[in-house]
């Protein structure tokens, strides 16, 4: 049974974060500390902005993240934050390059509209991650992190394979903040090769 208002819901507005979806990050982030004082992110699929937000609070006045989305940001960002509204599709390398000469994190919480038919969601699912992989390959400083969302299904092993061929270390995540009916997962890869 899907509830809308659960605990993450209810505690999101509490903490003001415009959306649950930021104790997934803070989850991973707490056992694996991919976002530090200083970084450089690039975030995709960014709005309603709890991403953005808590990571803008860790990597301080020193670091930068640069946020895209389709949709609207409504919330204010600070100093440090940026926000493109824009497919990432229609965006080039150098237009991304404005902002820094490579990231140290690439965070992707991404995810198609979907239709209900679980194979073509799985595809359109994969198809972002494709593109999310080709950004890291061009984008990631050597040493690099990548955390990325896919929806489970049989095609994502060999997602796994490729990204393994670019990091040195990678692993599937389900945080605890994941609705239990969703099919959502994340890649964590560290060490860009």
């Amino acid at each position: 049974m899907y509830i809308h208002k659960d605990h993450y819901f209810k505690k999101a507005k509490k903490e003001g974060y415009p959306a649950r979806s930021v104790y997934k990050l803070q989850e991973i982030n707490q056992c694996h500390r991919l976002i530090k004082p200083g970084c450089k992110v690039l975030e995709l699929g960014c709005s309603p902005g709890s991403w953005l937000k808590y990571s803008a609070g860790i990597i301080g006045e020193r670091g930068i993240i640069v946020g895209i989305d389709k949709q609207k940001m409504t919330q204010a960002l600070p100093d440090n934050a940026h926000f493109i509204q824009a497919d990432i599709n229609q965006l080039s390398l150098d237009d991304l390059r404005g902002f820094c000469d490579c990231f140290d994190l690439l965070l992707s919480d991404m995810a198609p509209a979907t239709t209900g038919i679980k194979w073509a969601d799985e595809q359109a699912s994969l198809e972002l991650a494709e593109k999310t992989l080709y950004l890291a390959q061009n984008l990631l400083s050597k040493e690099g992190k990548l955390l990325l969302k896919v929806f489970e299904g049989g095609e994502i092993k060999n997602l796994v394979l490729n990204i393994k061929k670019q990091f040195k270390k990678v692993q599937l995540i389900r945080p605890a903040a994941v609705r239990k009916t969703s099919r959502e997962i994340y890649v964590l890869a560290l060490g860009k090769n």
